[in-house]
């Protein structure tokens, strides 16, 4: 709840439209896994059927991740690139 505290208040000056934007989509892949996997088989991507089902464990994994680094650069906005470019 931090991470998603911070998300949104750094960014509600610039656009607030855009904080509820960067929040939710994280938020949908970590507290709905087991939703966004039934809406996501059967659809068609690149000419084939995903005809598998993806682990719940691995889309609330992808949410996280997003979570954080989204708190990393409201933080830190220089964090990644120094991480990349070892500066």
């Amino acid at each position: 709840m931090v991470a998603l505290g911070v998300i949104v208040w750094a960014t509600w000056s610039i656009a607030p439209g855009l904080a509820v934007l960067k929040a939710t989509v994280p938020l949908i892949l970590i507290w709905f896994p087991y939703f966004v996997d039934d809406v996501t088989y059967g659809t068609w991507a690149h000419g084939y059927r995903i005809d598998s089902h993806t682990p719940a464990f691995l889309i609330a994994a992808v949410g996280w991740v997003l979570l954080l680094l989204e708190l990393v650069i409201v933080v830190d906005p220089y964090a990644i690139s120094q991480f990349f470019l070892g500066n």
